[in-house]
């Protein structure tokens, strides 16, 4: 069972949070009928030295960071 806290948990709290710790009473269930409408977005990444760029993924943003090194 969920426990309420006295106190705003800092973000090392919250990350070494147990999950049958954190309440979720109030967020729906995901039904089918949310993911027909589902959209997937791609993140733009925007490095300092050039313009915001689509990235494919995780392996892809590192190959870029390190061209530009």
């Amino acid at each position: 069972m969920p426990r309420h806290f006295d106190k705003e948990l800092s973000l090392e709290e919250l990350a070494n949070l147990p999950d049958e710790d954190i309440n979720t009473i109030e967020i729906p269930e995901l039904d089918d009928d949310f993911w027909s409408n589902a959209v997937l977005l791609q993140a733009e990444i925007g490095l300092r030295s050039g313009p915001a760029m689509p990235m494919e993924s995780a392996e892809e943003l590192i190959a870029t960071l390190r061209e530009r090194q």
